[in-house]
């Protein structure tokens, strides 16, 4: 920070205005790029796609919801709207492109009998839903469980064997393509608390819990805002060709914002260890450790307060975006802000 910029060097340092302006720059592009591929080859592509694999799984299918196009459009605009530096999850994506690849394959000539099956066709579809949780999380028993919390207003039992053999299969495809560790959720501390509770550590997860639900029903509200600011924008009963530009205006505006936090969290840096943008993957193991490593309670505040906002901006915007790992972040800092205080 403050260095000076050698001749010929046009991005610039860290903190000084050409890298400012690059990285906004390219925040923004990137982003567009989501919204025109999304909105050119499949507008249903936008969101998670939690809520329409549930419409699903409860036998209600739309053919475009698990189309090659949608498929198409979901990969790249998600991967685009992940290189603009939003605060964005991979989860209801994954699912979604799984469940909508497993449909295509039941097309296929040697799968057309178990397609045409409509009974059959919803229990592939959703033991695809536990695969793709298993391939954000590297974990099979999770990728079960939580496919049926997430995706399905009932469960059939006799699907769960194949469910979890389809979530093994994934997580176990990842560990031998070496890419495990990469998308592990939290890895295993070295330091294992002691497991003997006591009445203060129960009234004080019972607290945690509570106050934990109070923040995330004020997160909830707060995106409700925008997603009613946002409808509003968008209106049905306004022409094609308008909405499609406020589309742009908004997804503009909302990663102009993002980006010029998120530079702002580069330059500054509100945890001292580590000045690049947190992650799941790179502060799961920071929330386990006895160690503070630089995570002061001041810092995690203000990055808790950060990570919430640029999140909340960041699900709400038409792209082909989920939600959970960033929350699951902003729940762990919030649990490590309350075991420092409760430590101090």
């Amino acid at each position: 920070v403050g260095q000076k910029i050698k001749k010929g060097e046009w991005i610039g340092e860290i903190g000084d205005y050409k890298s400012l302006i690059f990285f906004v720059t390219f925040s923004v592009c990137m982003a567009l790029g989501s919204n025109f591929v999304t909105q050119r080859v499949c507008p249903d592509a936008v969101g998670g796609g939690l809520p329409e694999i549930r419409t699903i799984l409860s036998g209600t299918i739309k053919p475009i919801l698990l189309s090659g196009r949608l498929i198409f459009a979901k990969i790249v605009g998600f991967c685009l709207a992940r290189g603009a530096g939003l605060s964005v999850g991979v989860e209801g994506p994954h699912i979604h492109i799984s469940c909508a690849i497993a449909d295509k394959l039941m097309h296929l000539s040697m799968f057309e009998r178990v397609g045409m099956n409509y009974g059959k066709r919803l229990e592939l579809i959703a033991c695809a839903a536990a695969a793709g949780v298993s391939a954000t999380f590297g974990s099979s028993f999770g990728g079960l469980l939580f496919s049926v919390e997430i995706t399905c207003t009932a469960y059939m039992v006799r699907n769960l064997p194949r469910a979890f053999l389809t979530a093994t299969f994934s997580a176990v495809t990842l560990y031998l393509m070496g890419l495990s560790k990469q998308v592990l959720l939290f890895e295993t501390p070295d330091f294992m608390p002691e497991c003997d509770l006591t009445y203060q550590d129960i009234f004080l997860f019972i607290a945690i819990g509570v106050f934990c639900g109070l923040v995330g029903a004020l997160f909830i509200a707060i995106v409700q805002i925008f997603v009613t600011t946002r409808n509003t924008l968008l209106d049905k009963s306004l022409s094609k060709d308008l909405v499609a530009q406020r589309r742009y205006y908004i997804v503009a505006l909302g990663t102009l914002i993002v980006a010029a936090l998120m530079y702002t969290e580069n330059a500054i840096g509100f945890v001292d260890s580590n000045p690049q943008q947190l992650n799941v993957s790179n502060f799961g193991s920071f929330m386990f450790e006895k160690e503070d490593y630089g995570l002061t309670l001041s810092s995690l505040v203000i990055f808790f307060l950060f990570k919430a906002i640029v999140t909340s901006i960041s699900v709400t915007l038409p792209l082909p975006v989920g939600l959970f790992t960033p929350v699951f972040l902003v729940g762990g800092i919030l649990g490590r802000i309350i075991g420092a205080v409760v430590c101090a």
